[in-house]
């Protein structure tokens, strides 16, 4: 599944009528530079950044974005 993008999530909600064929197409320019998965896996593709990424299948109650889950592991 894709991550989420604030454009989609907008027109899908609003939907294009309402927002004017302008600023829908003004959005769309915009889709790629407001992707969270691209400003996140660009700078992390060269050779200069190790990153190690998890994820949790631990049901949750509330799903939340843009925050990570307290460190499993002890950093000392």
């Amino acid at each position: 599944m894709p991550q989420r993008n604030i454009v989609q999530d907008l027109l899908g909600q609003v939907g294009n009528q309402r927002l004017g064929d302008g600023l829908s197409s003004q959005l769309r320019q915009l889709e790629t530079e407001l992707d969270a998965d691209s400003y996140m896996a660009n700078p992390i593709s060269g050779d200069l950044v190790s990153v190690v990424v998890s994820v949790s299948f631990n049901p949750v109650q509330e799903v939340q974005y843009g925050s990570l889950p307290e460190s499993i592991v002890d950093s000392r």
